[in-house]
């Protein structure tokens, strides 16, 4: 079903917070094909260490700096077909997972498409992650996961692969990298197990206090430690870190869908959460509860999803997004939230 899901994103946006006087308003800038995206579905976004954004497209990858859009194809020795992942790992190189399967590396400005021992993944490559121990770790949706160590300068790549045989499901449709460092792995079904580096194993992932869930679509970690569960029904589930409290946020307290696809946390620790089918909302906690706002479209042009009412948000990386200022030909504001959206209509 999220393999579907995930097919349907169109457009990449990019959301600039203004602050004027007290008030906060959002104001909003697409970025399509017209600018020079390989493609309108857009499966997936990154920022590396100099500031550049990665864009991953239904038809390939592409770059963007504030400006220009720039594409790329066969010609960077990258892996067929569209980018599905993009993963930047702790020496700095550029991870990207393909549809169908491939998986493309970029070591300084240079890409190469890798190829892997034994049995290499067919199945799209959802997402791409590293251990606490420096693995690098490949999630499919249907060939299980792969773990690699290192990567040769030529040659195949070795890899471990995961699946139902060894405690993994082989539809693994997302990972999270815990703040502890451990890895969460997601499985299709909506079951969560952690991968533990000293029993060489996977064990159930069940954070105390967290009730039964059906349908879980994502898992996050905010920076107190905080859990964040979105479901396909139930809303966005939250569980402190401390306390073990667990708050549902649902359609009853103002988030505007029950369908809850991703989250994400800004400066001030804000979340921000990314609904399938009713756009987004950001939830503001504080020492008597939590407020949700919801962003939706208004006359006034203020708080605008361009286009639509409707959108679906399918992921909001950490703040602060841009280092710099736009127009200065190096990026966005440090205000700026990312995520891509799917109109609702024609």
């Amino acid at each position: 079903m999220f393999h579907r899901m995930y097919r349907s994103i169109l457009s990449a946006l990019l959301l600039l917070s203004v602050l004027q006087g007290q008030a906060q308003r959002y104001f909003f800038e697409n970025v399509a094909v017209r600018d020079g995206l390989p493609a309108s579905k857009v499966y997936a976004l990154l920022q590396d260490s100099t500031g550049l954004l990665w864009i991953g497209t239904e038809a390939g990858l592409a770059s963007y700096d504030g400006n220009k859009v720039k594409a790329f194809g066969a010609g960077e020795d990258l892996a067929p077909s569209g980018a599905r992942s993009i993963f930047l790992d702790k020496d700095l190189r550029l991870w990207v997972g393909h549809l169908g399967g491939g998986i493309s590396l970029r070591e300084g400005n240079r890409f190469r498409s890798l190829q892997l021992e034994g049995t290499p993944p067919t199945k799209d490559i959802t997402d791409i992650a590293q251990d606490e121990k420096g693995a690098i770790w490949v999630a499919t949706f249907g060939d299980g996961a792969y773990r690699i160590g290192d990567v040769p300068d030529k040659g195949p790549v070795k890899t471990d692969q995961f699946n139902e045989g060894k405690g993994l499901s082989s539809r693994i449709t997302g990972m999270t990298r815990l703040n502890d460092g451990k890895l969460l792995f997601l499985e299709a079904s909506g079951d969560m197990k952690v991968w533990d580096a000293g029993k060489m194993g996977f064990t159930p992932f069940k954070p105390k206090g967290l009730p039964l869930l059906m349908g879980v679509t994502t898992v996050f970690q905010d920076s107190k430690d905080g859990l964040w569960i979105g479901t396909q029904s139930a809303g966005a589930i939250n569980v402190e870190a401390k306390t073990g409290k667990v708050t549902t946020y649902d359609i009853a307290s103002a988030l505007p869908s029950n369908f809850v696809l991703c989250f994400g946390e800004d400066e001030q620790g804000r979340i921000w959460v990314g609904t399938w089918d009713n756009g987004l909302a950001r939830i503001e906690k504080t020492a008597s509860g939590g407020s949700t706002r919801t962003m939706a479209h208004t006359a006034s042009g203020c708080d605008v999803l361009p286009g639509t009412a409707r959108a679906t948000c399918s992921s909001v990386p950490m703040m602060p997004a841009w280092r710099s200022t736009k127009g200065t030909g190096s990026g966005l504001s440090p205000k700026t939230i990312i995520w891509w959206t799917s109109r609702s209509g024609p």
